[in-house]
């Protein structure tokens, strides 16, 4: 397969797809999680879309202009789910920044290997290899990054995906 000769463009929950060779091609994929989530975000009271922040990153950015993220035991100023970013009222000077950063890492991680995976065991089922040409399902993309944290034992801010963002973020 000739370099470039598939191309991804990302963009919040959608991928778009352009093929080229002897018969050039262009398709849409939808990451569910990602689209589930923009549109529980979008009915949130408590939310509200920024606009100019979605613009610039590529994809949904919502702001919490009332309150904090997370829990009171651990808030936070913001957050990543899946390709979707979360602020928090008056989020730090790098949150914006550093949720980017998890965007990028969920669109790498997908592409690279959960979408290919995903793919290969659709193949084992009837209908599965339709499916995953329009759909992300995303299947083994969550499973490993959850087995990952239980085997190493990992404390939320130790994880590698957090440790890479911290050091991409800073300017």
């Amino acid at each position: 397969m000739p370099s470039l000769s598939h191309l991804s463009f990302p963009v919040g929950p959608l991928t778009l797809d352009w093929r080229r060779g002897e018969a050039t091609s262009f398709g849409v994929r939808l990451d569910p999680r990602s689209a589930g989530w923009m549109v529980a975000a979008a009915f949130d009271d408590r939310l509200e879309m920024d606009w100019r922040a979605a613009v610039s990153a590529g994809t949904a950015v919502f702001r919490a202009p009332r309150h904090r993220l997370g829990t009171p035991e651990e808030p936070h100023d913001g957050e990543a789910v899946g390709s979707l970013i979360l602020l928090s009222t008056n989020p730090g000077a790098d949150t914006p920044g550093h949720e980017r950063v998890h965007v990028l890492q969920h669109d790498f991680g997908r592409e690279l290997w959960s979408t290919p995976l995903d793919r290969w065991v659709a193949g084992f089922i009837p209908g599965g290899a339709t499916v995953t040409t329009w759909v992300d399902t995303g299947l083994l993309y969550g499973g490993f990054t959850w087995s990952l944290m239980e085997i190493l034992d990992l404390e939320r801010h130790n994880e590698p995906w957090e440790v890479e963002a911290d050091f991409l973020e800073r300017r």
